[in-house]
């Protein structure tokens, strides 16, 4: 395992600046039988090939695949992928399996569907859904959920303005990142 995740880190590195080499790389380690390279070739084909060689249907089967073996990357980039393309039900169902496992990007990308269907009027969704869906994420410590909700709490649309939870709100959202300042990595708390 150790040896493909030091191959895996190699090729996320190639992804960007030479994706065609990633992909055959990718694709020599989906034949070895690696779960964990299947949302990065998803990814490829998504955003980072050009532009003749995407195909949108094949991401789409890649992250699946992922999502499937139970890749919590791939539950993002397959939510995402739906979130997207205005597929809202399919996306609805894969972050709220998120949210049963409790993968914090999937609270987040919960509310921010329920935000986007409440702006488009969709009827399943209420103010007050999209603002408990956000406090259920900034309560896990999600940064872009805390920041939504310093917003909501100052905003006469989402009902009265709520000013002392929106400075509480605010000073979470400044110790988190200070917080995340010094880590120093990649974190869920930022997708």
């Amino acid at each position: 395992m150790s040896a493909n995740l030091e191959r895996l880190k190699r090729t996320h590195a190639l992804v960007q600046t030479r994706p065609d080499e990633a992909l055959a790389e990718l694709r020599t380690l989906e034949a070895e039988g690696d779960i964990a390279c299947l949302a990065m070739i998803g990814g490829l084909y998504h955003r980072y090939l050009a532009e003749e060689k995407r195909d949108v249907s094949k991401a789409e089967e890649y992250y699946r695949r992922s999502y499937d073996a139970g890749m919590n990357e791939g539950l993002y980039s397959l939510g995402r992928l739906y979130f997207d393309q205005k597929k809202y039900g399919e996306a609805e169902c894969v972050f709220l399996d998120g949210v049963s496992k409790n993968f914090l990007p999937a609270f987040f990308w919960l509310a921010r569907l329920y935000d986007e269907m409440l702006s488009h009027a969709e009827q399943a969704v209420t103010k007050e859904k999209v603002v408990l869906a956000y406090e259920n994420a900034a309560r896990r410590g999600h940064l872009y959920a805390i920041r939504r909700l310093f917003d909501i709490y100052r905003n006469p649309w989402w009902g009265a303005p709520q000013y002392l939870k929106a400075i509480r709100t605010y000073i979470r959202m400044i110790a988190g990142i200070r917080v995340l300042f010094f880590c120093r990595h990649p974190d869920d708390r930022l997708r």
